[in-house]
């Protein structure tokens, strides 16, 4: 039997992608890679609960946060808080119970920054069949106000919407053409442009309220708009299948794809979305 020891002293790693759904209980986390196994978050941000096996364990300290905690803290914008013997700490406090916390080492020059840190991960198949980029940031917030919090995670996922554009560009379009039987190269096309699919959310328009996709562009933030079948089968069709079943408003997803975009006026549509790397194409 495999036991798995989770360090319950010090704030959960926020290393993994979660997607955060707020509702009327509360927020719902889950991972992109298991959607079924949803857990609650609720009291932000002052007294943050958790339904998970991990927050709920006897041995955990009062002050420690488990990840899905702290994805919804993310999510919500709120600066995270915990409560030791009463009285609001900034997380990773430990409290006068706890024991003394570790001496923060200076950047190099001497001053201490953002403390930024990004995390590229790339996986290749020996086919080259699957090329694929994954970015990720994880940025402390203590000490840091509501509003300065937003507006650096608003900094963070334009330059994480940039480095994913620019690799889905050369990705698949960089490699040598093949061949063809006229001894002519020939370079496969790709349909659409790439894209991030972000969230799901609702606005008021003159048919009351619509549910839409915010989809990223080319720098612009288009939508796309239909109901919530819709919007679950474009969500399966950008090479999403799992998750087409909690699309709702408020989810936010942060996705690769392509978007199939067509001028209409003064403003660009969307007409459909597909995965972020095209299929290969069957053998004979």
């Amino acid at each position: 039997m495999n036991t798995s020891v989770i360090d319950r002293t010090t704030p959960a790693a926020t290393e993994e992608t979660f997607i955060v759904r707020k509702g009327d209980e509360g927020y719902r986390v889950c991972s992109p890679l298991d959607p079924s196994k949803q857990f609650t978050v609720t009291g932000l941000p002052d007294d943050p609960q958790c339904d998970c096996p991990d927050f709920a364990h006897p041995d955990r300290p009062p002050e420690w946060q488990c990840k899905h905690i702290l994805a919804a803290l993310k999510s919500s914008g709120e600066l995270p808080v915990n409560r030791v013997n009463g009285t609001p700490v900034p997380a990773g406090s430990r409290g006068a119970d706890g024991p003394p916390p570790r001496t923060e080492k200076k950047a190099p020059n001497g001053r201490n920054g953002r403390g930024a840190v990004m995390l590229l991960k790339r996986s290749v198949s020996p086919d080259g069949r699957i090329d694929s980029l994954s970015v990720e940031f994880s940025v402390p917030v203590n000490s840091t106000t509501t509003t300065a919090i937003k507006e650096y995670a608003a900094t963070i996922l334009a330059l994480q919407s940039d480095i994913v554009a620019g690799f889905l560009k050369t990705n698949g379009n960089g490699r040598p053409a093949k061949a063809a039987e006229n001894g002519k190269p020939t370079v496969p096309a790709v349909a659409g442009e790439p894209a991030q699919l972000l969230n799901v959310a609702t606005m008021t328009t003159r048919r009351g309220q619509s549910l839409f996709l915010n989809i990223r562009v080319n720098q612009q933030v288009l939508k796309y708009f239909g109901t919530e079948k819709q919007l679950a089968e474009a969500v399966k069709a950008a090479g999403y299948p799992d998750l087409a079943g909690i699309v709702a408003n408020g989810v936010t997803l942060n996705l690769p794809c392509r978007a199939v975009t067509k001028p209409n006026g003064k403003y660009t549509n969307v007409e459909r979305l597909l995965p972020a790397q095209a299929a290969a194409p069957a053998r004979g």
